[in-house]
């Protein structure tokens, strides 16, 4: 399994810890991703999600035990049960990039954090409630309405408020396994 990016589901105090910053495909958006990156070569897949999170929030992560990892089905849209090879700490999630055998995938995991995260190798941070998870994926807000609901957000620069907060897929998932409580995501820590 070719391992490309790595990405993890961050709790900090009841809040998931996603980056935003300017969507580079639709002008006007700002894109919620998750906390992570490319591996680097020889890098394991886990000491990469250590790696991200250190250099775009500051924190220092722990593995959360999750029951079973799920595969996205890209095609389907669905989230299934796998195998995986991946050794200790089990991921939650297996993206592959595109469909078919043997195709490369994305990795998220998730874990634990303590103190306050900082915006370092991204332009914001949001702290997301599960309820905020679940209703950026399904009522759209900007900047200003999530700010105006309470919702936290930590940045680097200034950001137009107007701007539509855009979910990204690892957003959306995590919404799903919210809604549907397949994994009690929220009671670990």
């Amino acid at each position: 399994m070719e391992i490309v990016t790595v990405g993890t589901y961050i709790l900090v105090d009841g809040h998931f810890v996603f980056a935003f910053g300017p969507h580079s495909e639709r002008p006007g958006r700002l894109a919620v991703v998750r906390v992570g990156g490319h591996r680097e070569d020889g890098e394991t897949p886990w000491a990469c999600a250590v790696r991200e999170a250190m250099e775009e929030t500051g924190l220092s992560i722990r593995p959360l035990p999750v029951g079973e990892t799920l595969r996205w089905g890209r095609a389907a849209g669905t989230l299934e049960p796998t195998e995986t090879q991946l050794g200790d700490p089990r991921p939650l999630l297996i993206l592959p990039r595109e469909d078919g055998p043997g195709a490369p995938v994305n990795v998220m995991y998730l874990v634990q954090a303590d103190g306050v995260p900082a915006p370092l190798n991204v332009q914001g941070l949001l702290l997301l409630t599960p309820k905020e998870v679940l209703g950026l994926c399904h009522q759209p807000a900007t900047l200003r309405t999530f700010l105006a609901g309470g919702g936290q957000a930590l940045m680097r620069d200034p950001f137009p408020i107007d701007w539509a907060l855009e979910p990204a897929l690892q957003l959306q998932l995590l919404a799903r396994l919210l809604a549907t409580g397949h994994h009690d995501l929220t009671a670990k820590e």
